[in-house]
């Protein structure tokens, strides 16, 4: 796995402020994400799941009861826990496959 460095993505928010995530591609060729930053002029801007997700696996949508994606060190499969997820994802992907 390797990350795409020089590439900070800034997708639009739904709402307001903007995500930046960097892309990630593995062995095969298969292209990752990672959410890195949210900003927003808040005063708490909310979290953001940390972990790489396939892009193929949200092109079609964003299941909010099964997100899984890799943890950053070990590449391991992991649930994402993050309340913020969703919406998060769906931004990202929006912006890479408008």
């Amino acid at each position: 796995m390797k990350k795409i460095e020089g590439f900070p993505g800034v997708a639009p928010q739904a709402t307001f402020g903007n995500l930046i995530y960097y892309l990630w591609v593995n062995e095969e060729g298969e292209l990752f994400f990672q959410i890195t930053e949210n900003v927003v002029d808040a005063k708490n801007p909310g979290s953001h799941p940390n972990l790489l997700f396939k892009l193929i696996d949200f092109s079609k949508g964003v299941d909010s009861l099964n997100i899984k994606g890799l943890n950053p060190v070990t590449f391991e499969r992991e649930s994402s826990n993050d309340k913020n997820a969703p919406s998060f994802i769906k931004s990202v992907v929006d912006h890479l496959l408008p």
